[in-house]
């Protein structure tokens, strides 16, 4: 019986269904069948008529007609084979252009960059990771004019720099959590210098630095509103090789805290309090203990300093090589005859607004051979012009004076 094929009922190529359907009795149902290569499906001849999704159906004058549907379920339909896509070859890894390059050399390069480049760096691949953070390209660390979190500070220490600074930041505000989230490093760090100037932290975390930095040699806590005598005393427990420190402005600390520093770290070589009106009556103490001084800043002891005091703080400290007596109004000319005659090696000395100090032994005192800079800011109007015309050698009254050594 010959077979009469109808063209296709429906095609939906959009959603990849496709209907087609001949009009043929059951013997040629089943040789088409087999010559397509189809599977036998589940059909009847006389369908119900709640079977109207059958593949197979039934028109008005009995013939059958036998539908192949294939659909995204399989549930009637049969799921032609999928394409097998042909073996892509594997394609072979370029070599990275940095790869022939040596460690040394990456290092080198790195070396060259600024700090948050290197962070970039470090996000290019695993390997650059590990030599962005080696701590060869970290000995300094700085970090300014920002709010930072603390745990973010202790995770950037971790490269163990040498010096740390932080300064002009806002390190104090932060909530309980994220206080808590701070992971200190497993190992001391060999920091030697730390600045946290004009730097609003708390004594909290300054101690912790200060636990974790046994060879600090260089503190500076210049212009911070906020550390107070526990920060001291943990400097006198975990720094006892101090060398500098600056406390200039540093308006919470008292003569408790300087005693303390003064008593446990004998190595001091440069000591600033000026100007840090709460540590009335440290001058004793600064007479008492400190012997190896060679940079001191007094400036703004308008009251508490006295002749008598100068005088057993020179003898104390006669290696001195910078003195800023600026604005202690109770010097007399006494002081200036017990600098001429102890301090062999004085280079800086800065005697600003101190109006009872007669000009003969200015005079004096800028004759000292070993004088490079003379600061009378504010007084001698009538003698300055004469010091700088006859001591041609002689910086003065210099706009920014330099009682300590740079601390950067």
């Amino acid at each position: 019986m010959e077979a009469k094929m109808e063209p296709p009922q429906d095609v939906r190529l959009g959603t990849l269904e496709t209907s087609i359907s001949w009009r043929l009795d059951a013997q040629a149902a089943k040789r088409i069948r087999l010559e397509l290569g189809l599977n036998p499906i589940s059909w009847c001849e006389t369908p119900s008529p709640e079977s109207e999704s059958q593949l197979l159906s039934t028109t008005s004058d009995g013939t059958s007609i036998f539908s192949y549907q294939p659909n995204a379920a399989g549930r009637y339909g049969v799921r032609p084979k999928a394409r097998r896509s042909p073996k892509k070859s594997p394609q072979r890894r370029r070599p990275e252009p940095w790869s022939s390059l040596s460690i040394e050399l990456i290092l080198h390069i790195f070396k060259q960059l600024a700090q948050h480049d290197i962070a970039t760096c470090a996000r290019v691949c695993k390997y650059w990771r590990e030599l962005a953070y080696d701590e060869t390209l970290w000995r300094t660390m700085v970090i300014s004019n920002r709010r930072v979190a603390p745990a973010a500070i202790f995770q950037a220490i971790g490269r163990n720099p040498r010096c740390l600074q932080i300064s002009n930041c806002d390190l104090h505000d932060f909530d309980a959590d994220e206080r808590t989230a701070v992971v200190l490093p497993e190992r001391k760090l060999g920091l030697t210098r730390l600045d946290l100037s004009n730097t609003r932290i708390s004594d909290e975390d300054v101690v912790r630095l200060l636990s974790l930095a046994p060879k600090l040699k260089t503190l500076d806590l210049g212009g911070n509103f906020t550390v107070t005598d526990r920060t001291l005393f943990a400097v006198a427990t975990y720094c006892p090789d101090l060398d500098a420190l600056s406390l200039r402005m540093a308006d919470k600390v008292s003569a408790l805290g300087i005693e303390a520093v003064t008593k446990k770290c004998q190595k001091l070589r440069v000591l600033s309090v000026g100007w840090t009106k709460s540590t009335l009556g440290c001058g004793p103490h600064i007479a008492d203990y400190c012997s190896n001084l060679e940079y001191l800043d007094l400036s703004g002891m308008s009251f508490e300093m006295t002749d008598d005091l100068v005088r057993r703080i020179i003898e104390r400290s006669p290696k001195l090589r910078s003195l800023d007596l600026s604005d202690c109004y109770n010097l007399t000319s006494e002081s200036i005859s017990h600098i001429c005659d102890t301090l062999v090696c004085i280079e800086h000395v800065s005697m600003s607004r101190c109006h009872h100090v007669t000009s003969e032994p200015m005079w004096r005192l800028a004759k000292i051979p070993t004088l490079v800079s003379l600061n009378l800011i504010g007084c001698y109007p009538q003698i300055v012009p004469d010091i700088k015309k006859e001591c041609a050698h002689l910086v003065v009254n210099q706009p920014q004076f330099a009682a300590l050594p740079p601390f950067s």
